[in-house]
């Protein structure tokens, strides 16, 4: 079985490699490494709410503020996180979490 990190995002089957568990765990461990608060989206997929809820909740119990987006496109993620002078942003898809962090440059996002 690969790993669902990737170079730029991380991808897997569900729910065998990405659900719920593995959401709130990377929400946790993105805590550990981004104090503050972190931007957080999801895409129209039945999936997504679930998986993006998991990983606020993470995020949440690691001590770090969430600002929810809600149902979004990965750049309203990008506008968002640098209009609040959040630390980063996630965006969940389905079978996608991708990070979009303010200094990272824009279109960095390896998109489907």
């Amino acid at each position: 079985m690969s790993s669902p990190f990737k170079a730029y995002d991380i991808r897997g089957e569900l729910p065998r490699q990405i659900n719920a568990a593995f959401a709130y765990r990377l929400g946790l461990a993105v805590a550990l490494r981004q104090p503050g608060s972190v931007v957080v989206g999801h895409d129209m997929r039945q999936d997504s709410p679930g998986l993006a809820g998991a990983l606020a909740q993470g995020l949440l119990d690691g001590g770090v503020d969430v600002l929810p987006v809600g149902m979004c496109g990965t750049e309203e993620v990008y506008f968002h996180t640098a209009a609040s002078g959040a630390g980063a942003g996630l965006m969940v898809t389905a079978d996608m979490v991708v990070t979009a962090s303010r200094h990272a440059p824009s279109g960095s996002n390896a998109e489907p």
